[in-house]
């Protein structure tokens, strides 16, 4: 892996955040580093047997609920994604999401685990699609498209702590 493509990795966060120019009040949009993204291969994920890889849209959809549908990549340029959310079915008051991890070596022994739990069942809040909070540590999960509908802000946080946001392109622009 040459240097150009991790330090261009490294700022490719920065860039796909500054397409919510919410989240930073500092940020404004910034130019996409330099280099190819890495190629997105659906057969190295951990996927569930039975994804839908063409969101089902359920209904008459607003525009600014079209938006969401599609394949969404975690963006890369020095190795394959680790990441991409599959939005398998899309109505103006629900979203089905399937979020896959790319396989890797450490996460062989839990990889059924992981298939088991990529669904996650969103409902449309007025701004956002978002999950209800769950178990224990009463997660929620929000998720976020910017206004051109090229990025995906998807927001985890819980009662004792929230996770850094991670930013998602759209495979139409990726």
């Amino acid at each position: 892996m040459d240097t150009h493509s991790r330090e261009a990795d490294n700022k490719l966060p920065e860039w796909c955040l500054s397409h919510f120019p919410g989240v930073d009040e500092d940020a404004w949009a910034i130019s996409r580093p330099l280099g190819k993204f890495a190629p997105f291969k659906l057969e190295d994920m951990i996927a569930p047997a039975d994804l839908v890889t063409k969101t089902e849209i359920v209904g008459k959809l607003p525009g600014y609920i079209r938006k969401y549908r599609g394949v969404w990549i975690w963006p890369t340029i020095s190795q394959p994604p680790d990441f991409a959310i599959f939005v398998e079915r899309l109505s103006p008051k629900e979203m089905m999401i399937a979020f896959l991890g790319r396989a890797t070596a450490e996460n062989e022994s839990y990889r059924e685990k992981l298939r088991a739990n990529s669904r996650q069942k969103l409902t449309w809040n007025g701004t956002a699609f978002s999950s209800a909070p769950e178990g224990d540590l009463q997660s929620k999960t929000t998720i976020y498209i910017s206004a051109f509908g090229h990025a995906m802000l998807v927001a985890h946080e819980n009662k004792s702590e929230g996770s850094p946001p991670l930013c998602f392109i759209s495979s139409k622009h990726y």
